[in-house]
């Protein structure tokens, strides 16, 4: 049974409460046992304290965000959009965490308008979203019209600094160029925001081209600091 949970906890299933429960007396009672039986348990409960201490801060990652943004250019088409009301009135757009679906939805093709994607089969795309899935990189979408037109990712970073603090940083912005000009862009940065700031962060850092520095101080973001890199591969 410890063998199941561990199983479980690696697949990234969450636990009800009363399991939790049930799965720390286990561990509790395990110290009898042998090495393997107190391995498979203890590693349980290391997701369980892990799993705890995020809902205890609030700082598990919603599984989607209505985002309402001024200037996106909606579409009477698009997936869960619907206009909001008032001095901030606007699209309310829908954006969601990536699934394992969202391969045949044309994930990878936009990811391509980003960076070079390579050869990625169905199957290693699933395994690469189960993977995710618990964090500390969660992947957001705007689909539309059963595709994908959006994405963005948050990558939660936990420090020493700042009392052990949180730092989010936003990855992989990517826009399919048939949807570029409507505000999707924008979109996706709101969400990650808001995303960074129910998870804890005490800020968000990006880096990006300079041509794009204007876009991201439209966002509410500054400019601060150079970037410094260096590859690995070409």
């Amino acid at each position: 049974e410890c063998r199941s949970a561990a199983a479980a906890a690696a697949a990234g299933r969450r636990f009800s409460v009363d399991e939790r429960r049930e799965i720390m007396r286990g561990v509790y009672l395990s110290t009898q046992y042998g090495g393997s039986v107190r391995f498979a348990l203890g590693f349980v409960a290391g997701i369980l304290l892990r799993e705890t201490h995020l809902l205890r801060k609030g700082r598990r990652p919603p599984k989607s965000v209505l985002v309402p943004v001024r200037g996106y250019k909606g579409n009477s088409s698009a997936d869960r959009v619907r206009e909001t009301e008032g001095p901030d009135a606007g699209p309310l757009v829908f954006v969601r965490r990536l699934e394992a679906g969202d391969y045949a939805k044309g994930f990878m093709e936009l990811l391509a308008v980003l960076t070079t994607v390579g050869d990625v089969a169905e199957g290693d795309f699933i395994r690469r979203v189960r993977d995710v899935a618990s964090g500390p990189e969660y992947v957001y979408v705007v689909e539309e019209n059963g595709r994908i037109i959006a994405t963005g990712t948050l990558v939660v970073e936990r420090k020493f600094a700042r009392s052990c603090g949180v730092v989010g940083h936003i990855e992989d912005i990517a826009v399919l160029t048939s949807a570029q000009g409507r505000g999707l862009g924008k979109v996706i940065i709101h969400a990650l925001t808001r995303v960074a700031g129910r998870m804890g962060c005490y800020k968000v850092i990006l880096d990006c081209a300079e041509k794009n520095v204007a876009f991201y101080e439209k966002c509410g973001l500054t400019q601060k600091e150079i970037q410094m890199v260096k590859y690995f591969i070409d």
